[in-house]
């Protein structure tokens, strides 16, 4: 390269290294950009919060430090400035219990008006009769990955209850993330209610070789913590063997 530069135009050489010296800097960046937007921003500022919420419990103003994600920066703010809020728990306790309620809300299928020429949709829980009627304690989806499982069903409605998921068991949830990854290889099937077949969890149970149905619909309504279930990731399906929820 720098013979090339040598025997070429002094002004394009000059532009050609400042543009190189810009992209291997910018590839460093991208290459890294995890590290750069979790480690050296939000997780800065996390850290920040949990030294507020440390000091706040420390006056009692709380009753756990981690507890000080529930507040605002201003209630936060104010309530190191002042030295003592007696209102901060009854706050949190109050978007904590808001919070427990609205993870059992199901989501509409679309927001605002619906297209118009569409009929009247039916009621949410009328969702998958036909499918019901034709296999009683059966659930049809979307193969996401191709084998049989079958065990226990675990129904994991968040990231909290993880650690609940035990080896051989079956994971049953509304969707799942990247953070999911550490214990999608314990499980014997995977179920979920919507998913798609270009997303995060069917490609990661391909590559576990998890089998895999998505798109159920009705998985974690349908199936009981602790039933005997099926998986079969190269048709589709789902039998539920220990009877219907």
């Amino acid at each position: 390269m720098d013979e090339i530069c040598r025997k070429g135009d002094a002004q394009d050489a000059a532009n050609f290294r400042a543009q190189l010296d810009y992209a291997e800097k910018t590839t460093t960046v991208l290459e890294n950009h995890n590290h750069y937007i979790d480690q050296l921003s939000l997780g800065i500022l996390r850290r920040a919060a949990l030294a507020a919420g440390a000091q706040l419990a420390c006056t009692r103003q709380i009753d756990q430090a981690e507890r000080v994600m529930w507040l605002t920066f201003e209630e936060i703010s104010a309530a190191l400035r002042a030295g003592q809020h007696a209102n901060l728990q009854a706050i949190i306790d109050t978007r904590m219990a808001e919070h427990a309620r609205r993870l059992k809300m199901l989501a509409p299928p679309c927001l605002g008006a619906p297209p118009a020429g569409l009929g009247p949709r039916p009621v949410l829980e009328a969702d998958g009769l036909t499918e019901r009627a034709i296999h009683p304690g059966r659930l049809v989806g979307l193969g996401a990955s191709r084998g049989i499982g079958r065990g226990r069903a675990r129904v994991i409605q968040d990231t909290s209850a993880l650690e609940v998921l035990q080896p051989g068991e079956v994971l049953v949830a509304a969707n799942i993330g990247p953070l999911w990854n550490a214990v999608l290889s314990l499980a014997a099937g995977l179920v979920l209610d919507g998913g798609s077949l270009g997303q995060h969890p069917a490609a990661a149970a391909r590559e576990y070789n998890v089998p895999a149905v998505i798109d159920t619909g009705s998985a974690t309504r349908r199936i009981t913590d602790g039933d005997q279930v099926t998986v079969d990731g190269t048709h589709g399906w789902v039998e539920i063997e220990d009877g219907e929820k």
